[in-house]
């Protein structure tokens, strides 16, 4: 597991298909810098699930700000592209380019399909590696017989790192961050990446 140089990220949505729903905000961190990114998205609310928009603390207001939907898939392409570490290799010029890694909670099954979605929608390139590190596997692997559940919010509050409220995309990165961070401690990788070493439970 290598978490030395990865953007943690997570989406709120206005519901659970990729093909139906949209992304209403997006938010990441690169772990090494700490620059952040967020973005609240607009999308049409007559195809949203009431659940999903009560869920996300959803009203008008807050979503003021919103940007349209190709202003946030570019501005997001933009962010990953400024803090892509990781260099692959191309099949068709085999020549390498950069992409940014990412890492987050319950992307592999959720988030990651959602920005596959977009990327299809907008038909442009985005330059992460869709091997994600899933913080979910993560706390899986660290705590076995963990009896309380293993949504974000529950294992902030186990290691007492839980600040803010829950659903808000930034707010669940960084929350993530700390999580990831007493994780890694928990199961005593041989290389602590630095920012995780900074966070104490």
């Amino acid at each position: 597991m290598n978490y030395d140089e990865v953007i943690f990220f997570d989406l709120e949505t206005s519901g659970l298909e990729p093909d139906q729903h949209s992304i209403i905000q997006i938010a990441a961190i690169d772990a090494v810098s700490g620059d952040e990114f967020s973005r609240k998205v607009k999308f049409r609310k007559k195809l949203a699930s009431p659940e999903a928009l009560a869920v996300n603390h959803y009203t008008d207001e807050a979503w003021e700000d919103a940007v349209c939907q190709i202003g946030a898939y570019n501005d997001f392409i933009q962010f990953a592209k400024e803090h892509a570490k990781q260099s692959r290799i191309s099949k068709k010029t085999g020549k390498p380019y950069p992409v940014a890694v990412m890492a987050g909670h319950n992307i592999d099954k959720f988030d990651m399909a959602f920005l596959k979605a977009w990327n299809i929608r907008f038909g442009g390139w985005m330059p992460i590696d869709y091997a994600c590190y899933d913080t979910l596997q993560l706390a899986r692997w660290a705590l076995p017989n963990f009896d309380k559940g293993y949504d974000l919010e529950t294992l902030a509050k186990y290691f007492g790192v839980h600040s803010g409220i829950s659903h808000d995309a930034l707010e669940d990165v960084r929350n993530n961050i700390k999580v990831a961070g007493c994780l890694l401690q928990v199961l005593e990788v041989g290389v602590m990446p630095p920012w995780a070493r900074k966070i104490k439970f």
